[in-house]
């Protein structure tokens, strides 16, 4: 609770620096620890959205007339190899 005779301090004012030559702590220092947080949310969401428009084509392209093809392509071998050792499994 401050005392009589320091003035109030709204949420937007700047904390007290240590010094009286410059702050040690910026402004808003939560800011400092949410904006990655945040940054990586908004890349997570929108990995979101690529996921889920991806598996809407997929079941679209499974239950129509083009199933059939869908199913070929999903069955084509894919192969990697490196001198005598090689990989190959359907899609």
């Amino acid at each position: 609770m401050p005392s009589g005779s320091e003035p109030h301090r709204g949420r937007s004012e700047p904390a007290p620096t240590g010094s009286p030559g410059g702050a040690i702590w910026p402004a808003r220092p939560i800011l400092r620890l949410t904006r990655p947080l945040e940054r990586f949310m908004h890349v997570q969401v929108a990995g979101g959205f690529v996921l889920l428009a991806a598996t809407l084509l997929a079941l679209a392209a499974a239950n129509s007339p083009l199933a059939e093809m869908y199913r070929r392509v999903w069955e084509q071998p894919l192969e990697v190899g490196l001198g005598s050792f090689t990989l190959a499994y359907p899609l």
